[in-house]
């Protein structure tokens, strides 16, 4: 598989730019679960690395988005809750809420080679 090195070493000009699609995480609030409670939904956040994620899956060519609504549009809100990685408020949040060290994992490979 070629990448972008290759191309620029036979002279093609690479212009990397963002994109315009949007990976999110959805929460199914119309059961009876603890998803309904939403210092649950803050822990689950508060264990997500997004920042690994995005190294991981998009090879670092990606950004966080706090909003479906991109930032350059008047509507964009910047005052919107940040839950930044941390796995001790994750884990305090779970145990005061739920009485138990419950834990999710999300493993992901990229089958990309160079």
């Amino acid at each position: 598989m070629l990448g972008a090195e290759d191309f620029r070493a036979k002279g093609f000009e690479i212009i990397e730019s963002t994109g315009l699609s949007l990976v999110w995480l959805s929460f199914n609030l119309h059961q009876d679960s603890p998803m309904q409670e939403l210092d649950v939904r803050k822990a689950i956040m508060h264990a997500l690395n997004k920042d690994k994620l995005i190294d991981m899956v998009y090879l670092g060519h990606a950004e966080k988005a706090d909003s479906w609504i991109y930032p350059e549009m008047v509507e964009h809100n910047p005052n919107l809750p940040h839950y930044d990685f941390d796995l001790d408020k994750s884990k305090a949040i779970r145990r005061y809420w739920m009485g138990l060290d419950m834990w999710v994992a999300m493993e992901t490979e990229s089958e990309m080679t160079r």
